[in-house]
């Protein structure tokens, strides 16, 4: 999303603002006003489309409330923040909010770092699916879910000569240095997990995908390891590479900048499917929880969301916003096709495994890719 679109946004929701101002307080709107003590969160995000589409909502709730953001950039993937959270708490709380997905949440929720955010207003507008799948052994939700969204394979159709219908194809000798896999603390290893499906086992059985994977790191196919979602965006948008995985949003960007074939629907294919999780933010249990709450509210309002969703390439969450139509060929929304081409993977048992599988990447792939 570029500047113009900035504006358009900051245009079409300061609209909003006024005219749900003419009905409501900023105080039944928002929980808070420019009355209460404003305050300064930080928060943790990726960059990019959903850094952007985040500000400018991020500044209607400053104009309103008199409370700032602080942005902080994931680093690599969004699980790399939970060693830099283990490492000061409790004594030290960096950061107030984190949005990140699945397998990163449960393992917050896990460690017990997390407010509760039943309490957060306008949650009750958000599908109740998604926010059950986040609560702890007491019933309090711990997440606040913003959008649905998912990661996939896709290729340049200019510089790949074959169509790809199964993981098999990409040992094919045509793409010879034109593959980039990704670090796996990327999109919790799921391209891997598509690795698995394909020759018969699971995020529980990874053994298929090992064997695979020497093997395509050997071929010579795969050109380099991603680090992080701007990586993948700048090698497959330059044409570094031809062939990669990543997420719904990166595939909206890259597709303005090539022509790409998505592997969201590939009939026959068991490992090529779309991999779907719960984007969303975790609110730390720290000193600035209420107004990191507050802040919520806004991401969460039925416009806000239906903004968000529009302009990071997912799916709003809140039952009262609509999914952009352009979006029908990045996500999957009939029942038949969310059955037919979905995989929604055991997040709560790869985030528990996923530490372990990291180092046997590092120690059993890496230097097979450099070799090859």
């Amino acid at each position: 999303m570029g500047t113009e679109l900035t504006r358009r946004g900051l245009m079409k929701l300061g609209g909003a603002l006024s005219l749900a101002g003419a009905v409501s307080t900023p105080m039944q709107l928002f929980g808070g006003s420019k009355a209460a003590a404003a305050e300064e969160v930080t928060a943790v995000t990726w960059g990019g489309p959903l850094l952007k589409a985040n500000e400018v909502i991020a500044t209607d709730f400053t104009e309103k409330t008199g409370s700032s953001v602080l942005w902080e950039l994931h680093e690599g993937g969004a699980a790399n923040i939970l060693s830099k959270i283990k490492a000061t708490w409790p004594d030290s709380i960096k950061y107030d909010m984190v949005q990140a997905w699945d397998p990163v949440f449960y393992s917050m929720m896990n460690e017990g770092w997390l407010a509760d955010v039943d309490d957060v207003v306008g949650l009750d507008e958000v599908a109740k699916p998604l926010v059950d799948k986040f609560r702890d052994k007491d019933g309090k939700a711990k997440i606040i879910p913003v959008a649905t969204d998912g990661s996939y394979f896709g290729y340049r159709t200019d510089m790949v000569s074959k169509p790809i219908t199964n993981m098999n194809d990409l040992l094919d000798p045509s793409l010879k240095g034109k593959i980039g896999l990704l670090d796996p603390s990327m999109y919790s290893f799921t391209p891997y997990v598509a690795m698995a499906l394909e020759l018969g086992g699971s995020e529980k059985d990874l053994e298929p995908a090992w064997e695979f994977m020497k093997k395509l790191a050997q071929s010579g196919n795969v050109a380099q390891i991603l680090k992080s979602d701007v990586d993948t965006i700048n090698a497959l948008t330059t044409g570094s590479i031809a062939v990669s995985y990543t997420g719904i949003g990166n595939w909206g960007k890259i597709d303005k900048a090539a022509p790409i074939q998505l592997c969201n629907r590939v009939d026959g294919s068991k490992g090529l499917k779309s991999f779907l999780f719960t984007l969303g933010w975790a609110i730390l249990n720290g000193p600035h929880a209420a107004t990191a709450k507050e802040f919520a509210s806004y991401l969460i309002r039925a416009d806000h969301d239906e903004f968000y969703a529009a302009n990071t390439t997912a799916s709003p969450v809140n039952v009262k916003s609509k999914a952009s139509p352009e979006l029908e060929k990045f996500v999957l929304t009939s029942d038949a096709d969310l059955q037919k081409y979905a995989y929604f993977p055991d997040f709560e048992y790869i985030s528990q495994n996923i530490g372990e599988w990291s180092k046997r990447f590092e120690v059993e792939i890496q230097p097979l890719v450099r070799q090859g």
